[in-house]
């Protein structure tokens, strides 16, 4: 019903190293929309269901902000993990959300790095701005 993901784009995703995770927050039921992603990674594989996520939520400049808070709250408890919220037209929340996410990628860098290699790289001052 238009929802879920493809397996070619599954396929491609697999290479990441961290996924974002974006629902729309005017879905009546935002559980319900997160359950059926990872429904879709669990059963595509398991190396990608373990992927760390960053979960956001989108549109928020299309609902109250009163229920986009309790939209976060309930989604937050739901999957015992921070909620981002933006909007793609005013832009709102998208710098927060790309700086956690590099800062997530540097994190994993050095993770890999010191796996593979022993030895820690600095990647805090890559000058990078969303």
């Amino acid at each position: 019903s238009g929802k879920g993901i493809g397996d070619k784009f599954l396929s491609h995703i697999e290479r990441s190293s961290i996924l974002m995770h974006i629902i729309d927050c005017t879905s009546e039921n935002i559980i319900e929309d997160y359950k059926i992603v990872i429904n879709e990674l669990e059963l595509f594989s398991e190396i990608l269901s373990k992927k760390p996520r960053l979960t956001v939520l989108n549109k928020i400049d299309a609902i109250d902000s009163t229920v986009l808070k309790e939209k976060i709250e309930v989604l937050s408890r739901e999957i015992g993990s921070d909620i981002y919220s933006i909007s793609g037209i005013s832009k709102e929340g998208v710098s927060g959300v790309l700086r956690s996410l590099q800062k997530r990628i540097a994190k994993n860098k050095i993770f890999s790095h010191k796996k593979d290699s022993g030895a820690a790289i600095n990647v805090e001052n890559t000058g990078w701005e969303p």
